[in-house]
């Protein structure tokens, strides 16, 4: 996760209220990348963390809005998403923000 992403995300209190978009959050760090768009299937996802599908679209619709999701080209029936690189994080000691 870069630097500061997490503080971000603590701080957002739309995302705070959601557990379920927290917990979303942090299983796509792991999964996705930060520059290349990347299937994510809902039913895969859903049986992984044990939650109603239901609830993680709404939990994927909250990211996208706040802004910590990129939604890509769509793949066949799935969607494609990419992490989205926060604006006021920076990633080095120089103070150089990371490419978009």
């Amino acid at each position: 996760m870069i630097p500061g992403t997490l503080l971000k995300v603590t701080l957002d209190r739309k995302v705070r209220r959601s557990s379920t978009a927290l917990v979303l959050l942090l299983h796509l760090h792991v999964e996705l990348d930060y520059y290349e768009f990347r299937r994510v299937k809902l039913a895969a996802t859903s049986r992984a963390l044990g939650i109603a599908k239901t609830h993680l679209s709404l939990a994927f619709r909250l990211l996208r809005v706040r802004g910590y999701l990129v939604e890509g080209p769509r793949e066949g029936t799935g969607r494609t998403y990419r992490l989205s690189v926060p604006r006021n994080v920076t990633t080095s000691v120089t103070g150089t923000p990371p490419p978009v």
